[in-house]
């Protein structure tokens, strides 16, 4: 979700570092050829951003509870943070997660409105127990003899929400999905922890607001899901009910690192960047790569080589400390991310191996 869709109420004493979304890339074209390793770098943004646009924190608010509400939720949060310096979230921080060298997070920052005094966004975490009103569906071998169940014929792939306000809708269509998935899976659905099993009543969520807590509106449901792996029919039972949930208590806070434009480009080159490139360091064939791979002009922006990598990639690697990676035993693919400087613009690059044919 981009910065630019968040309104930020005059009385915010800070602002969010103008951000760039992040590229959107496609799938990786093509076959991998039988028994061959794909190698790919991607990097963006395609033509380079500065420092304060590459590192703007740009909240992540994908948790379901925070997609289904207005963008003033996640607004009053920033309004804390910035106000404040700090602010606490549940079961989802506001930074992308993002395990890499560097930690958990995305390094995020923002900057002071009236000067140039430069914050990263530190989060820490803490396990905590809450009281919360919790819907699931729970996948059965049958329904029970004699029954009443709901169904919805014009889509019977999906439980009937035609009578439902839009968030009750929103609700049953995701614990429908969750509970599919564990079909689908070969998981016992009910074991799944509260947050993994279906929709938990986090804030801003109101179980006020919604008919299927206290007393659900219907107890069984008869669906054909569509998809790989699907049975033809699954018989589910709707469930509302409070419960002790275990989750995760995120703690946001400003840790100031710089107090001018230059004093934060000193700071990301510092702890961010792992190579400043340049036009007169580069060979012909290092430059064609790493124009290709954020070059989106013809396709996703990326660069791709199969089996043997050529030596002009390899220095790329080496570069950027990445020369001695690889997947691990058992997997097939594997990410990791770096920073560099290429003729005073930055960008993030994203290098994946595959072994998936």
């Amino acid at each position: 979700m981009s910065p630019d869709q968040f309104q930020l109420g005059t009385s915010t004493r800070r602002r969010l570092i103008t951000g760039i979304g992040a590229a959107t890339v496609g799938s990786l074209a093509g076959c991998l050829s039988a028994g061959e390793t794909r190698y790919t770098l991607r990097s963006r943004p395609q033509t380079g951003a500065d420092a304060i646009e590459l590192f703007a924190l740009e909240p992540a608010a994908y948790a379901f509870h925070q997609r289904q509400v207005d963008d003033e939720f996640v607004e009053s949060l920033l309004d804390e943070l910035h106000e404040t310096g700090s602010v606490e979230t549940i079961e989802a921080p506001l930074v992308e997660e993002r395990s890499n060298d560097e930690g958990e997070y995305v390094p995020s920052y923002v900057q002071e409105q009236e000067d140039s005094e430069f914050s990263r966004v530190r989060v820490d975490l803490e396990p905590v127990t809450m009281e919360r009103w919790c819907v699931w569906m729970e996948p059965l071998e049958e329904l029970p003899d004699d029954a009443e169940y709901v169904t919805d014929p014009s889509e019977p792939r999906d439980v009937p929400t035609e009578d439902r306000s839009a968030l009750d809708a929103e609700i049953l269509e995701e614990v429908t999905s969750t509970a599919v998935s564990s079909v689908v899976g070969d998981r016992e659905h009910t074991d799944l922890p509260y947050p993994r099993r279906g929709v938990v009543f986090f804030d801003p969520l109101d179980p006020a607001d919604s008919e299927l807590v206290p007393e659900p509106p219907f107890q069984y449901a008869l669906i054909e899901p569509e998809g790989h792996g699907t049975p033809d029919e699954l018989a589910l039972r709707l469930h509302g009910e409070k419960a002790a949930v275990e989750t995760t208590k995120y703690s946001h806070e400003l840790v100031p690192v710089a107090d001018s434009t230059d004093g934060f480009d000193e700071h990301v080159r510092s702890e961010h960047v792992a190579v400043e490139f340049s036009e007169t360091t580069l060979s012909e064939e290092m430059e064609t790569i790493l124009t290709e791979s954020a070059d989106s002009s013809s396709g996703p922006m990326e660069y791709v080589e199969e089996g043997a990598r050529s030596d002009a990639f390899d220095e790329i690697l080496a570069e950027l400390g990445l020369d001695n990676t690889a997947l691990s035993d058992g997997e097939e693919i594997g990410s990791w991310y770096r920073y560099y400087e290429y003729d005073d613009r930055y960008y993030e690059m994203r290098y994946r191996i595959s072994d998936l044919v």
